[in-house]
């Protein structure tokens, strides 16, 4: 099925190519999530990870901040970023998730992969596009999953270069980028996230409760 028109869904739908310790890894997961399961605290990886809602009503905590989301929005989140999503109470909601690791890259492409590797390092690395920008990032997504049907020997290579394009996109158009957030969250329970997200951040230091 099309979600917004645009981008390939079908649920519980798994690509994998590697291992999550191995230098090369991918691992795209299409499924549901709902607010039964809601994650209690926010948590982080050693990987990369991206995080495609695709349902009209969201939220993300990053570092402790809320971030309402809507659909089609990706987030891009940095290994060791915490971070937590939280759905809405009712039907459960759709979402793709992409966790990879990138091996070292020859000198030749230092500066190419960093340049790529910057939209994660956003203060808030969330990325909305309109139009003709959000149809051609979302659509090396769907050259992925077609290419993942297909059980040829250059498959993951293939994949490979489709995912660079994809970030590649993301990092030409981000002067596209329409996020703004509107959040309305409880002072209270944003306070302890955070407070949370500064001891995540700071936790080699001699940290005081009265510092804090």
């Amino acid at each position: 099925m099309l979600v917004d028109n645009t981008l390939i869904y079908i649920p519980k739908y798994k690509i994998e190519i590697g291992r999550p310790e191995n230098s090369l890894y991918y691992f795209f997961d299409y499924d549901e999530r709902s607010y039964s399961i809601n994650m209690e605290f926010q948590h982080f990886h050693q990987f990369y990870e991206i995080c495609i809602f695709l349902e009209e009503s969201a939220g993300h905590l990053i570092d402790g901040v809320w971030y309402d989301m809507r659909c089609c929005d990706i987030v891009a989140l940095r290994p060791s970023l915490l971070h937590k999503t939280v759905y809405p109470e009712g039907a459960p909601n759709k979402r793709l998730i992409i966790q990879f690791s990138l091996p070292p890259m020859t000198s030749a492409f230092e500066s190419c992969m960093k340049s790529l590797y910057s939209i994660f390092e956003e203060t808030v690395p969330i990325y909305r596009f309109e139009g003709p920008y959000k149809k051609a990032v979302l659509e090396k997504l769907n050259d992925i999953f077609y290419l993942s049907q297909n059980p040829g020997e250059l498959r993951e290579v293939f994949i490979h270069n489709k995912f660079i394009e994809f970030l590649g996109l993301i990092y030409l158009y981000k002067d596209k980028n329409t996020y703004s957030n509107h959040a309305d969250f409880d002072n209270i329970t944003n306070k302890v996230y955070n407070i949370t997200a500064f001891i995540h951040s700071h936790f080699t230091e001699n940290i005081s409760l009265e510092s804090i």
